[in-house]
């Protein structure tokens, strides 16, 4: 067979078969006539990251399935290489999505994250006296039954604010959690605090108070139909209005 160059061959039409023979000179060989071997097509591998730049490998070289999570460890690919997240700084707070054009977007919230999760937070306020009455001591100055869409939330803050300050003596208010064991039963109360917010002699509100609220677990993780009674433990004196903001959260 006479001798051609390379530019001599005929083409290959069509992509190479996995069975398609390659000549390759073995470099690890030390035997020169070991040197010259045939390789199948699908022994061809990846041996730098140059060989995958940009606009290298197109859409239709790489099939559904055709990479397993085994083959790309983590980090192996940055965010920016990414079909439509190009630009995105990877931090807390992005959230990534499907657009309607079927590419990956994202999405920046302010929400907090708490165990991967995006904590829901909402925040209620009751008007337990208005703005002339002055404020008295005694349990269930209000009841509030907890609504379906708040089941399964937890109160997580506490702030009271009175119009009127008190001239001596504090503002101290309690809220305790009512649950039924049956639909029958009266419902048993706990305190939803182990300290109960206060609001300090000539102060309006507890956001500074001297000695700040402490929520306690479980009873301040509320269900549906549970109910909340709002007591007032200390009225002070000529203390006027009040009311009750608290802090649902999941």
């Amino acid at each position: 067979m006479a001798i051609k160059k390379i530019s001599e061959l005929p083409a290959l039409s069509g992509d190479m078969a996995s069975n398609d023979l390659l000549v390759i000179v073995d470099a690890s060989e030390t035997t020169q006539t070991n040197k010259t071997k045939r390789a199948n097509a699908n022994q061809i591998r990846v041996f730098n990251s140059s060989q995958l730049n940009n606009s290298v490998v197109s859409e239709a070289a790489i099939a559904s399935g055709a990479v397993t999570n085994a083959k790309i460890s983590n980090g192996a690919v940055e965010v920016s290489k990414i079909d439509g997240l190009y630009g995105m700084s990877w931090q807390v707070g992005n959230l990534i999505y499907m657009n309607d054009s079927g590419q990956l977007s994202y999405l920046k919230h302010d929400y907090p994250i708490v165990n991967n999760k995006i904590v829901d937070k909402s925040i209620v306020s009751f008007i337990i006296y208005e703005e002339i009455e002055p404020l008295e001591p005694g349990q269930k100055k209000l009841l509030w039954v907890v609504p379906p869409n708040f089941d399964g939330y937890t109160i997580t803050e506490a702030v009271i604010n009175v119009m009127t300050a008190s001239t001596s003596g504090l503002v101290r208010i309690d809220v305790r959690r009512g649950r039924r064991s049956s639909a029958t039963t009266a419902p048993t109360y706990y305190s939803i605090f182990s300290t109960q917010p206060s609001i300090d002699v000539g102060e309006f509100s507890s956001r500074n108070a001297a000695t700040a609220p402490v929520i306690r677990s479980p009873y301040s993780t509320v269900n549906a139909d549970d109910v909340l009674s709002f007591d007032v433990t200390l009225a002070g004196t000529n203390a006027k209005y009040l009311c009750v903001s608290l802090e649902f959260s999941k």
